[in-house]
């Protein structure tokens, strides 16, 4: 069985990705997975934790019937089993934050989620070097682990606020060469488990952009100190649709080191949100 697979670090979109996917003709949305699987306690609790689809995880049609097969050793075999059985011939998302599914299951393909490590930062509370440094290299090592995988980087700058251009990009990626509008993904079918975004019923209603980090500018220390960590997050986060609303400017001599926006791409930005 086939499985998509979204990575990425905490607050970087990869709810919102797996959500959009899981909204596809012929997927399902499962949220973190392993989260769940590998520990006895979260089993064990599963009447106090609740699913995205709106009961709780032992009284969920999909999650409920898995749960006694479970022992919280984080094998993923039974969970896959069960999809086969409870959604045949679909495909399930995971959005798991560890690298257990490239382990287990053989046929994984990746969508991974990354975000400018200053909307990252404001959002995590770590505007400071120590933040920046976390999220450079927790970023690399995750690439490194996919690097030989088939997979596709989404940037979630472009995702939020050029939906329908980076998701079309997704989907062709997944072999979906037309896919429908799937920004009302709450509607879809979805039993995504561990994930907070399931808790906050404004995100679950749309796509949104978070830009607070617009108005917290304590980033601008480490983004000033850390001139790699900038050329990182601009060469991953950006450029990926070819489109003039985002420009980042690599590390060229004949070329400005800072990240440039013209008046009227500011313009469109203001309007996008």
């Amino acid at each position: 069985m086939q499985m998509i697979w979204v990575a990425g670090l905490h607050r970087s979109g990869t709810s919102l990705l797996q959500f959009l996917v899981g909204a596809l003709p012929g997927h399902v949305a499962l949220g973190e997975i392993s989260t769940l699987i590998a520990s006895p306690q979260m089993i064990a609790r599963a009447g106090d934790s609740f699913c995205s689809c709106g009961t709780s995880i032992a009284e969920c049609s999909f999650w409920g019937e898995l749960l006694p097969r479970l022992n919280g050793d984080g094998d993923y075999a039974p969970v896959l089993e069960h999809f086969e059985k409870y959604y045949p011939g679909q495909v399930p998302v995971d959005s798991s934050k560890d690298v257990a599914v490239l382990r287990q299951v053989p046929d994984v393909r990746v969508l991974f989620c990354v975000r400018d490590v200053r909307e990252w930062s404001v959002s995590e509370g770590r505007q400071s070097v120590r933040g920046f440094l976390s999220w450079y290299r927790r970023n690399r090592e995750l690439l490194a682990k996919v690097r030989d995988r088939d997979r596709l980087i989404v940037g979630y700058p472009e995702l939020a606020l050029r939906t329908e251009e980076s998701f079309r990009r997704v989907a062709e990626f997944l072999g979906i060469s037309d896919p429908p509008d799937c920004r009302n993904f709450g509607r879809a079918e979805h039993h995504a488990v561990h994930t907070a975004m399931k808790n906050q019923p404004e995100k679950m209603k749309g796509v949104l952009y978070d830009y607070r980090w617009y108005r917290e500018t304590k980033w601008v220390v480490p983004w000033t100190l850390l001139p790699f960590v900038k050329k990182f997050n601009n060469d991953v986060v950006y450029g990926n649709l070819h489109t003039d609303l985002f420009v980042s400017t690599p590390y060229r001599k004949t070329e400005s080191k800072e990240w440039r926006m013209s008046t009227s791409r500011r313009r469109d930005l203001s309007s996008a949100l």
